[in-house]
């Protein structure tokens, strides 16, 4: 069950903010949301060459992993302020009764990036 339950901390992860921060920075490159700030993003965007928006979407991900690992690693560090608890039906569990190291459970081979991430990854 403990594995069951950090997989599902880091799917949620995955899929609900790295993708999703992705698929959100690739639409306002390619003009495909309507709002105000999608727009904005959009029209500063838009005026970078071809070869300028290659490179914003290279580095969209890398950034998107990078701010997720520090934002994991200041969790790992922080127990002394911060709590992290996953729940199933019966109890919450603190994340540190199954692991010591949040940002090893995303980045490593056969982590949460590489089996729950439907974006592209960095190379």
């Amino acid at each position: 069950m403990n594995d069951e339950l950090l997989d599902q901390l880091g799917q949620i992860i995955i899929q609900d903010v790295r993708d999703t921060a992705i698929t959100n920075w690739d639409g306002y490159l390619e003009g495909k949301f309507k709002g105000t700030y999608a727009q904005k993003m959009y029209t500063l965007l838009s005026t970078a060459d071809k070869a300028t928006q290659d490179l914003i979407r290279d580095l969209i991900p890398r950034v998107v992993d990078e701010t997720l690992i520090i934002f994991l690693q200041t969790l790992d560090r922080r127990t002394d302020k911060l709590e992290l608890t996953v729940k199933n039906s019966e109890k919450n569990f603190s994340v540190y009764g199954f692991t010591e190291d949040l940002s090893s459970e995303y980045e490593t081979q056969g982590g949460w990036l590489e089996r729950f991430s439907r974006q592209r990854k960095p190379e």
